[in-house]
């Protein structure tokens, strides 16, 4: 390992492991992978979302090799993470082979991840431990799902990939996730901003209010798109994610929150309200 990796895992754990993660805060710590790779931790419990990817296309970061391979072997500050959720199967958000990997080095995780994408880990590692896989199939406009994974309650729900009518087939998934100490994120996937999409789920997004969400940039690019965040899906705080290696320019003008380094970090003051 080189010096600059080292220094650079060295402050990934120090950001991670220490005070935001005592028992007794409610902060919410969120840590930038790559793409749109987050963990985020509450209290000790852990969770990734689309961490593990295996194409950047020419377009975005790959997450760097001392993140990638602390991830694959549950090296600190990647260990006890208690689920892997997956948005979609795309190669920039999702490898079979890696989360194969992923599990074998994290036996008591729980991955989550649309049918699609399970049916490749299973046709790549047909002995994986299917306790431990949950897979979602969802029609659109189906009701969202609700589920319990471990200590988490996991709400899915499937909304359009962007890009049109030309993706529709692909299982993307909307995760809203409480973790134990009430503390509530989301996690978009690479949904489309049109407002259509959400509104037979008003009900849904009213139920409860989301302290931190993580919208694909282009959500961020208009005023329409950061309204609908706020005022549709009850998102108190966003970041965004999926930037291009060239940061688009509307993103820059826009004021928003957007991570593009790997390694960085956010802290977040969650509400303690169930």
């Amino acid at each position: 390992m080189t010096t600059l990796n080292h220094a650079l895992l060295c402050m990934v754990a120090l950001l991670v492991c220490c005070a935001p993660l005592r028992a007794e805060t409610e902060n919410l710590e969120a840590l930038y992978l790559a793409n749109e790779g987050v963990m985020v931790a509450q209290a000790g419990t852990k969770i990734v979302f689309d961490p593990l990817y295996d194409n950047t296309y020419g377009t975005y970061q790959a997450v760097p090799e001392v993140l990638r391979a602390a991830l694959l072997s549950a090296t600190p500050p990647f260990d006890n993470i208690e689920a892997l959720f997956v948005s979609h199967s795309h190669g920039d958000h999702f490898s079979a082979a890696d989360v194969a990997t992923f599990m074998a080095a994290h036996p008591r995780a729980w991955v989550v991840a649309p049918s699609q994408a399970i049916a490749q880990l299973k046709k790549i590692e047909p002995l994986l431990p299917a306790q431990r896989m949950i897979s979602i199939a969802l029609e659109y406009d189906a009701k969202p799902l609700t589920l319990t994974v471990g200590s988490l309650q996991v709400e899915a729900v499937r909304i359009a990939h962007a890009g049109g009518a030309k993706r529709r087939a692909i299982e993307n998934i909307l995760y809203r996730v409480k973790m134990p100490n009430d503390a509530i994120v989301m996690h978009l996937g690479d949904a489309d901003p049109a407002a259509t999409h959400y509104e037979p789920y008003a009900e849904h997004w009213r139920s409860r209010s989301t302290d931190l969400a993580f919208p694909p940039y282009w959500f961020l690019n208009s005023a329409q798109g950061r309204a609908l965040l706020t005022s549709q899906l009850n998102a108190g705080q966003s970041i965004g994610v999926h930037v291009p290696v060239e940061i688009p320019p509307e993103l820059k003008a826009s004021g928003a929150d957007f991570f593009t380094q790997p390694g960085e970090s956010r802290t977040i003051r969650a509400s303690i309200a169930p």
